[in-house]
């Protein structure tokens, strides 16, 4: 029985709004082992910019998002995940984002990172 339990876990999936380079194929082939298939879709009310994070050691800038005041939009994709994915998701990016759930222009809700 607990085996059946845990194998329907491995099979949900949870639905990810990524707006950087995740987006990426060679990126996606690397962090999961696979390319993911996607859907594009945006994010409205928010805007994208670019921080520095600290726990990176390269100094590079990478994409983070705001509200907006001019209810702007984001483009992303949208991908569905394992669980376990999802976590590998977050491992990559890092501990400087917070996951949330937030609703999409399709209507779709998602996973999405913020800045912490």
């Amino acid at each position: 029985m607990e085996k059946k339990q845990l194998d329907f876990n491995i099979r949900i999936r949870e639905k990810l709004f990524p707006y950087g380079t995740l987006q990426d194929k060679k990126v996606q082939r690397s962090v999961f082992g696979r390319q993911l298939h996607s859907a594009a879709d945006k994010l409205s009310g928010y805007e994208k910019y670019r921080i520095r994070i600290q726990d990176k050691t390269s100094g590079n800038f990478y994409p983070a998002i705001q509200l907006s005041v001019n209810n702007k939009m984001v483009p992303g994709t949208v991908f569905q995940l394992t669980k376990e994915e999802l976590a590998t998701a977050d491992r990559y990016e890092g501990n400087s984002y917070l996951r949330i759930k937030l609703k999409l222009e399709s209507g779709v809700k998602a996973c999405v990172w913020l800045v912490k």
